[in-house]
């Protein structure tokens, strides 16, 4: 395995910046397509009962489920594995973000008013520091099914891309089950890496309350 790794080294990294590239794309525009929705559900009562309806029914469905339907319509390519991605992780997210706006304390909302925030700030002073620990939940988790929906993506593609999906099925229908293993173990290597990214990052800015500080600078 050691010599495999070491005389591989540059196409492992490449496939697997590759399939990280695809499922960090696609999972950051979950994550701002997420937040979104769920601030025009929160900020609009006439929408809201639409949004949360079509979230309700889509959200629950495994995702290996949507993986046939998508191929049959787009086929699968880089895009189309980014876009099925940031699909899927939007269903996710809005539900973490409207949670975390509507547990909102309304002390929190007293004080956005009595500086008299717009609506923007009202968002990204209030609304979105709080919800930053659920969305970071959120965001691990989409990252944990994306890497399915990549790798999946990845095997049933025509397109000659090298992620790491790609190189596992070439190497299996080589019957070099060697190398196979080794793309594997790639492919864990660089979804635990991700995932403890993307779970330092957000624990750094959940710390981030600016209308909280703002409030103790004025007492």
């Amino acid at each position: 395995m050691i010599e495999i790794i070491i005389d591989e080294w540059k196409a492992l990294l490449i496939g697997g910046f590759i399939s990280s590239m695809e499922i960090l794309a696609g999972s950051l525009l979950g994550l701002a397509f997420g937040n979104l929705f769920a601030l025009i559900a929160y900020s609009l009562p006439k929408v809201r009962a639409l949004i949360l309806t079509i979230v309700s029914i889509f959200a629950p469905i495994p995702v290996v489920f949507y993986l046939p339907f998508s191929i049959s319509l787009f086929g699968f390519g880089i895009v189309q594995v980014t876009l099925l991605v940031a699909l899927l992780s939007t269903l996710l997210f809005v539900t973490a973000a409207y949670t975390a706006f509507t547990a909102l304390p309304r002390a929190m909302l007293d004080i956005a008013n009595v500086y008299r925030l717009s609506s923007f700030d009202k968002f990204r002073m209030v609304l979105l520091p709080y919800a930053i620990p659920s969305l970071g939940v959120a965001f691990r988790i989409a990252l944990a099914f994306s890497w399915v929906v990549a790798y999946i993506g990845e095997v049933k593609s025509s397109d000659g891309r090298n992620g790491l999906g790609a190189m596992t099925k070439a190497y299996v229908d080589l019957t070099n089950y060697d190398y196979a293993y080794v793309c594997a173990a790639a492919i864990a290597f660089f979804a635990i890496i991700l995932d403890q990214l993307s779970s330092f990052t957000f624990a750094y800015f959940s710390r981030w309350q600016p209308i909280e500080r703002g409030a103790a600078n004025e007492v």
